[in-house]
């Protein structure tokens, strides 16, 4: 009677809890595969979301400033290297143009920004908007306000100005007493993402 009692209440052998140790680190591997799974797919469509917010409020800034642009308004494309500027890029000047960064700052009175890009690290492009540009005595550009990056990951981005009279795209817009009738843009991210627009600028 004694030994079956001391058969039946024995420990787990080395093999058995070799085994249970096993399974349990079997267990927790595949948990931490699931979770990092999780975790990953989480943070690329986080990722995608902040690219298409970015992309969608480009879109919305560049369609609000052109929409409202003065009948006085002059736009100008100018290479950057002649602008004594360091990065080379292209460049949009808006004078005497409202611009509008947020709900409560927007700005009138021969205001003026310029839209320039520049290089980045690995291949990539940075758009940027210069706010109120200034020239200093020896005509370099200078600015009141450090730039405003709006993209930081574009593999290629594009203008082309449209002349109704002419009917005519152009990459150029060299006519100071006349707008563009509309501005195409399309942009390019790193990621792939692209998105492209059209609009069409008021000359009432």
């Amino acid at each position: 009677m004694s030994m079956r009692r001391k058969s039946s209440e024995r420990g787990l052998t080395l093999i058995e809890v070799v085994i249970t140790v096993g399974l349990l680190m079997l267990l927790a591997g595949a948990l931490f595969a699931l979770i990092s799974s999780v975790l990953e797919s989480r943070a690329i469509m986080t990722e995608r979301v902040l690219k298409q917010n970015r992309l969608i409020a480009w879109d919305h800034f560049l369609r609000d400033t052109l929409s409202k642009l003065e009948r006085e308004t002059v736009i100008l494309t100018e290479d950057a290297v002649s602008s004594g500027i360091a990065n080379p890029g292209y460049r949009i000047r808006f004078i005497n143009a409202t611009l509008k960064l947020g709900p409560y700052a927007e700005y009138t009175n021969e205001s003026s920004f310029i839209l320039e890009t520049v290089k980045g690290q690995k291949g990539a492009v940075i758009l940027q908007l210069i706010p109120y540009p200034e020239e200093n005595e020896t005509g370099a550009q200078g600015a009141i306000y450090p730039p405003l990056i709006l993209f930081d990951n574009i593999s290629q981005i594009r203008f082309e100005f449209y002349n109704a009279f002419s009917d005519e795209w152009s990459e150029e817009w060299l006519m100071n007493n006349q707008k563009p009738h509309a501005i195409k843009n399309q942009i390019t991210l790193q990621s792939g993402e692209t998105h492209e627009m059209i609009v069409w600028i008021p000359h009432a």
